[in-house]
Order: C-alpha cells, then sequence, then structure tokens
C-alpha cells in the first residue's frame, strides 16, 4: 500500500491505511512501515481492532525516532544513522566545493541497523523474524550482500 503524505501525519496515514489492510483476506501477520510515525498510526489501528502486538501482527517501522521504545509496545525500528547520513552529505559537499575540477559522482553506503523491541519478539508460530534466526551463519550466506553483514545490522535496545 503507497501513502502520498510525509512525517507530519504519517500516524494519521498509517492509522488509515492499517485499517484497509486488517480487512484482507488473509489478515497480514505482520507489516513494515515507511516510517515511525506510519507504524504508530498502524499500531494503534492494530489495537483498536482488538488485536494484539506482536502475537497477531508485528510491526517494524523506519527511523528509529527517539520516541520507539517509550511506546505502549516498544516499536522495532530500521535505525538508518541519519546523523551519520548527514555528515557524509556534508563531506561530500565540502569536497565538491573544494575540488580546483568536477568530482566524478561517489556512492556511499551506510548500513543500516534493526533495532529489535517488542513489536516484533517471536510469537511461536515462526513468522516474526527475530535475532536469533538473522544472526544464524546459514541464514547469512543465503542472503545477498549488502544485507548478509547481520551481525553488523542488528542491534538491542
Amino acid at each position: 500500500m503507497t501513502l502520498s503524505t510525509g512525517d507530519v501525519v504519517g500516524h494519521i496515514a498509517g492509522f488509515h491505511a492499517m485499517k484497509k489492510l486488517l480487512t484482507a483476506q488473509p489478515c497480514p501477520d505482520g507489516v513494515f512501515c515507511y516510517n515511525d510515525p506510519a507504524a504508530v498510526g498502524a499500531m494503534q489501528a492494530i489495537l483498536e481492532a482488538g488485536l494484539k502486538i506482536p502475537e497477531d501482527i508485528a510491526v517494524v517501522g523506519c527511523g528509529n525516532l527517539p520516541y520507539s521504545s517509550y511506546l505502549r509496545v516498544p516499536l522495532t525500528s530500521v535505525d538508518q544513522g541519519s546523523y551519520r547520513l548527514g555528515e557524509e552529505a556534508a563531506r561530500l559537499a565540502l569536497a565538491n566545493i573544494h575540488a580546483k575540477k568536477a568530482l566524478r559522482p561517489k556512492s556511499v553506503l551506510l548500513t543500516p541497523k534493526l533495532v529489535v523491541r517488542q513489536s516484533t519478539q517471536a510469537t511461536g508460530n515462526g513468522v516474526i523474524v527475530a535475532p536469533e534466526i538473522a544472526s544464524d551463519a546459514g541464514y547469512r550466506r543465503s542472503m545477498k550482500p549488502p544485507y548478509a553483514k547481520t551481525d553488523d545490522v542488528i542491534a538491542r535496545s
């Protein structure tokens, strides 16, 4: 489901999108939201429907906002390293400004971290990805780079 609204109303969009998903057959057992505010809205819709997080539906956000661990059900989130992203962007911009000739375009890959909290704890039905599964060596080998370095991208909060 695609949402066209930004962070300011992300929780509202997440709420309405999750309400639509809850009518789907079969009902999803997990959702990945494009940002943490949308995930908060999705969690509200799940709880209002009388469902449990993560027992019925697991939720993952993106951004690892500071309040993620203070929610009723602490939110698992992808930490994109926003501070580091800003540092790298500034470093590249300054290099371009101070260069005597045009620099070649450069790609910088920053490894995200999955911060696992209670919104995705294993439920016993084998559907929720837990840190123990993602850090298994066989599982890592089956993944394509850059995601193969799961030991580097999983953190607990």
